[in-house]
């Protein structure tokens, strides 16, 4: 599990590396007196920005547009390796809600092969374990 943890990993990083290098934002067509214009739309601040790109038929406005696809695709790929890896990793480290049983839980189990724990001449040590919404108890 920690090769595929870390194949995740580096997938990421390839992934985010690859990202930059590729232009934010879509390409908006607009028609303006009967002739179509290329924006390209960024929200910069909280805002939407359009940049004038030209006349929508124009070779550099669909590379762009191809890029601006290609980049979108890759962040819906990226998203996908991050949730992975966030299953991988929490697969991998024991449940934060891992904690020991209280005695007063533990005195009404019966412990396997020494019929009922709780007799006041055994200390019974157990722990419980929690993991994809199933519980598990270990006596120690």
């Amino acid at each position: 599990m920690e090769a595929l943890e870390h194949r995740l990993q580096r997938h990421v990083t390839r992934l985010i590396n690859g990202l930059s290098s590729l232009p934010s934002g879509a390409v908006s067509v607009k028609t303006i007196r009967g002739r179509k214009y290329a924006y390209l739309v960024r929200r910069i601040g909280g805002r939407l920005r359009f940049s004038y790109l030209g006349p929508a038929g124009d070779p550099g406005v669909s590379l762009l547009r191809r890029r601006t696809l290609t980049r979108r695709r890759r962040r819906a790929i990226l998203n996908g390796v991050r949730r992975q890896l966030k299953t991988v990793q929490s697969s991998l480290r024991p449940s934060r809600r891992m904690s020991p049983l209280p005695l007063s839980v533990i005195a009404g189990l019966p412990r396997p092969g020494r019929g009922h724990a709780g007799s006041a001449d055994e200390h019974v040590l157990a722990s419980m374990t929690v993991m994809e919404g199933r519980a598990s108890i270990r006596f120690l």
